[in-house]
């Protein structure tokens, strides 16, 4: 399994500034809710995935930066980190309250588990896919499962190559 490259360095935790870290995690947050906003019904199985890759980026991103704040919380633990890392707690409940309870955002994911439904016994049957990264393992299913869904598997897997690039 090749692990993904992380999208933010290597933090130099002597040189962070503790409330732009607060800031760039406010900012963040405010990101997720505006892409929980944008969140629509799913119209298709292209626009449903692009709305989980947007969501998963997102929570990757939010991941590696509280990550960093949790980290010094923990090994350090000085008064001004307590106070912002308190004062972020009720901010993120509530993207994740306002994300546990967005219907389109809820509908998504249940339309792409649908869909995954067709796709459980090839999975089963080829347990190396697991080890795969997520946009190989759809790209490989969408092309060999039926025509209804190459024209959606070359754009989808075409435009992620892309981006990888």
């Amino acid at each position: 399994m090749q692990p993904q490259p992380a999208t933010l360095p290597l933090p130099q935790f002597s040189q962070i500034n503790i409330q732009q870290l607060k800031q760039d995690i406010l900012d963040l947050i405010q990101r997720g809710l505006n892409l929980l906003a944008q969140v629509q019904t799913p119209q298709d199985f292209q626009h449903s995935l692009n709305t989980v890759e947007q969501f998963d980026e997102f929570e990757n991103q939010f991941s590696e930066l509280f990550g960093v704040l949790s980290h010094l919380n923990a090994v350090m633990n000085t008064p001004e980190l307590r106070e912002v890392y308190q004062s972020l707690l009720p901010e993120i409940s509530n993207f994740y309250t306002q994300a546990g309870q967005n219907e389109a955002l809820y509908q998504t994911y249940q339309f792409i588990a649908d869909q995954a439904d067709v796709y459980l016994s090839f999975l089963q049957t080829f347990p190396i896919m697991y080890s795969m990264p997520r946009r190989h393992i759809i790209c490989h299913l969408m092309m060999h499962s039926s025509k209804a869904f190459l024209p959606v598997a070359k754009r989808y897997c075409v435009s992620t190559a892309n981006k990888r690039a």
